[in-house]
């Protein structure tokens, strides 16, 4: 899929946008140094590890991408202090 069908709004909410903008599988793969059935088990699960954010949302930003920090299952707190 072209980076462009994006362009409209640069803000992705699923992980098959992410897959898509960072190359596939084979770019996720290049980016992180993880193995195929670790990349694909992502894809399955339409979601990445939490400690794969920092890189990740970076390589977006630089094609000019945001995304969605559930995608990562992040975790945050409320002014309330519940976890959302």
């Amino acid at each position: 899929m072209n980076e462009h069908v994006f362009a409209k709004n640069r803000h992705l909410i699923t992980s098959d946008q992410v897959f898509n903008i960072l190359g596939g599988l084979s770019g996720i793969m290049k980016l992180t140094g993880d193995k195929y059935k670790t990349v694909h088990f992502w894809k399955m699960n339409g979601s990445f590890p939490p400690n794969l954010h920092a890189m990740m949302t970076s390589a977006l930003a630089v094609k000019g991408y945001t995304a969605a920090p559930e995608l990562w299952r992040m975790r945050f707190q409320s002014r309330d202090n519940q976890t959302v």
